[in-house]
């Protein structure tokens, strides 16, 4: 990723069993380095944590993207990537990884010039939040409820897939945690329960602020039909 040819080149291709020549190609190295010191939640520094930087509010012209990448001992990074174009503005955000049902923690948006090949960008300190939080409540259509499963979220569409999971309690009820202020269309959740697969209609996730709760009430999953083999 980040190298590109310095100038487009036309290239004709030959006829059958034939072979053709092209001038010396000069690959452009574009990556960047950015690093930075991540603290959580509680104002300490995260170390040998996997992280996430993504563009938010992209353009419906251009695909969003994920950048994973992992502190050190002492919750500094540095890496080394290519992405945008070099001089435009863009807003980004780093959160937590949520596998495993970990608890997510989003940074506030960060507005980011993209550097130029070769250039150094430093975020700084970069402060983490709580999530917001989108509670339910997961019922079968044959009308009983869920229990102690996982329930998954994902928005499908062009660019970068959302994925969130949570757990489902004892009575069904489960609390999904995602970035605060922030909404979301498409989604659809699935919960696996043995060789059954049940899924849910689409779902639009309004993610409250930071630490507050918006509640969709209960949400039902209909059997789906197995594939035979």
């Amino acid at each position: 990723m980040g190298n590109i040819t310095s100038v487009p080149k036309l290239f004709t291709t030959p006829a059958t069993g034939a072979t053709a020549s092209v001038d010396t190609l000069f690959i452009m190295d574009m990556n960047f380095t950015m690093t930075g010191l991540v603290k959580g939640t509680n104002g300490q520094m995260l170390p040998m944590t996997d992280l996430i930087l993504k563009q938010v509010n992209a353009p419906a012209s251009a695909a969003p993207f994920e950048i994973h990448f992992y502190t050190d001992a002492d919750g500094h990074f540095t890496m080394s990537d290519a992405f945008g174009v070099p001089g435009s503005n863009m807003q980004l955000q780093i959160s937590t990884s949520q596998h495993n049902n970990a608890v997510g923690q989003y940074s506030a948006p960060i507005s980011f010039t993209v550097p130029y090949p070769g250039d150094f960008y430093d975020f700084g300190t970069i402060n983490l939040l709580p999530g917001g939080m989108i509670s339910g409540r997961a019922r079968k259509s044959t009308g009983e409820y869920f229990a102690d499963t996982d329930v998954y979220f994902r928005q499908f569409g062009e660019g970068t897939e959302v994925f969130f999971n949570a757990s489902v309690d004892a009575n069904g009820y489960f609390t999904v945690n995602g970035p605060p202020s922030t909404s979301l269309s498409d989604m659809q959740g699935n919960i696996n329960v043995g060789q059954e697969s049940w899924r849910c209609t689409i779902q639009n996730f309004n993610f409250p602020a930071s630490g507050q709760t918006n509640n969709l009430g209960t949400v039902t999953f209909t059997l789906q039909a197995q594939k035979k083999p």
